[in-house]
């Protein structure tokens, strides 16, 4: 069993519960040749709040003995003969140190994305990664949709011939009011530069597409111009930006907003070449749309079902299986990395994960000069 930590990703937050249950995602029957190594978290400091603290550990089947108090707490009593890996799953602006902290103990990493700002410390990572000889994760999920793998290895193979554009669209609503000052603890942080740093809309769900761009052409982005929106009064962080980069020879046009009233959770990706297209959706993320000249057609693909262990807990936390299932391939690329003793994590479902922290934060830095912010 590999056993993992996880700092931060309380069983109240967005994003804690899908973490856990991807990890310990174990095969099912379906038609597949590689290996799911059953996971757990057994150890962890969730949140800063002891009784929020101490809740999360009991959801998450986590001893008392090994629920901390913070990061430093744990990597005082945990150490590599007790730990596999450690998940860092806490407000962005704590990424990179608590990456660092933790790889510095001798622990691979999968940290929530974004990796953070400034350029310089997102480079710092990579390098302590690559100097450890540990495996580092982001965990941009989208790009672990069958469907996405599909598209990517399509354009590699040359079958919608030469890509000339890459349109990626990232939509949402729901800061399209003042939610932070309202009693919404996930907009409170998300929208406060000591949280977030330096950007909302564009870490939050920009990275993504601009993630989804560039793993699918196999190409990290070139910034041309951009700008970051804030529309909300009185809000510090943008809450939409616009983007155009290239990926190689194909140009990359992107779109995020968090103001879009009546939007939920909308992204979309399209990939056109010179003799065909791909188009994916997240409302349908199991399909993919392919043309040619001649004609059209859906390719479909499908999760497996839930594993009999994570029923009730993913009743208990009303977790999505389709996204769940992405997370769990996440994982699974990763877990590989970890029993191949590989110098961070292998180019595969998880990508070129030390060049996508540092292309998200350089695309950042731009886009903040364009909009004349420091």
């Amino acid at each position: 069993m590999i056993r993992l930590a996880m700092i931060g990703g309380s069983h109240d937050s967005m994003i804690g519960p899908t973490h856990v249950a991807a990890a310990s995602w174990i095969k099912s029957t379906a038609n597949r040749s590689d290996s799911w190594l059953p996971a757990k978290v057994v150890a962890g400091s969730f949140s800063r709040r002891p009784e929020v603290n101490k809740a999360a550990a009991k959801a998450f089947g986590v001893e008392e003995a090994r629920t901390y108090d913070s990061l430093e707490a744990l990597l005082e009593k945990e150490s590599p003969s007790s730990l596999d890996a450690v998940v860092v799953a806490t407000p962005n602006q704590f990424h990179i140190p608590y990456s660092a902290l933790c790889l510095k103990a001798g622990f691979s990493v999968m940290c929530e994305k974004p990796l953070g700002y400034p350029v310089g410390e997102a480079k710092k990572i990579a390098e302590l990664a690559t100097q450890k000889g540990l495996s580092f994760a982001l965990a941009h999920h989208n790009t672990a949709w069958p469907a996405i793998e599909y598209l990517r290895k399509a354009v590699s193979s040359g079958d919608i011939g030469e890509v000339r554009l890459v349109r990626g669209s990232y939509i949402q609503g729901w800061l399209s009011e003042d939610s932070e000052n309202k009693g919404n603890a996930q907009a409170a942080w998300r929208t406060h530069p000591d949280l977030s740093g330096p950007s909302c809309c564009f870490f939050d769900i920009g990275s993504h597409i601009l993630n989804l761009g560039s793993y699918v052409t196999g190409e990290n982005p070139e910034f041309i111009n951009g700008t970051l929106q804030t529309f909300v009064p009185g809000r510090k962080l943008d809450d939409a930006c616009q983007f155009t980069v290239r990926h190689g020879p194909a140009l990359g046009t992107y779109a995020a907003s968090q103001v879009s009233t009546g939007f939920g959770n909308h992204m979309e990706l399209s990939v056109e070449g010179s003799k065909g297209s791909f188009s994916w959706s997240r409302e349908s993320p199991m399909s993919l749309v392919w043309r040619s000249k001649k004609e059209c057609g859906t390719k479909e693909f499908a999760a497996d079902p839930w594993p009999n262990h994570l029923s009730a807990f993913s009743d208990q936390f009303k977790l999505d299986l389709e996204n769940t299932f992405a997370f769990a391939n996440l994982y699974q690329s990763f877990f590989q990395s970890l029993s191949q003793n590989s110098t961070g994590c292998k180019e595969s479902i998880l990508g070129r994960d030390h060049a996508v922290g540092i292309y998200t934060a350089e695309t950042l830095q731009r886009l903040l000069a364009a909009s004349g912010k420091k």
